[in-house]
């Protein structure tokens, strides 16, 4: 199943949002979603990048328009 994240590329969010994603992430994904996301590295949307890859997952870029 793929799971679509759309969420902040910034890098100043405050940690408990980022703790409380990074939770939820590890759970989705060890349920073997797959991402699809907006293709950055930054912020939240950095952060279900590298938590797919952990639980090697396939990630789709969607590409700005």
């Amino acid at each position: 199943m793929n799971l679509f994240i759309g969420c902040s590329s910034r890098d100043n969010i405050p940690s408990k949002y980022y703790d409380r994603c990074k939770k939820l992430l590890d759970e989705l994904f060890k349920r073997e979603y797959d991402l699809v996301f907006g293709a950055c590295n930054k912020g939240l949307m950095g952060l279900a990048y590298n938590c797919a890859l952990k639980y090697n997952r396939n990630i789709i870029f969607i590409k700005g328009y």
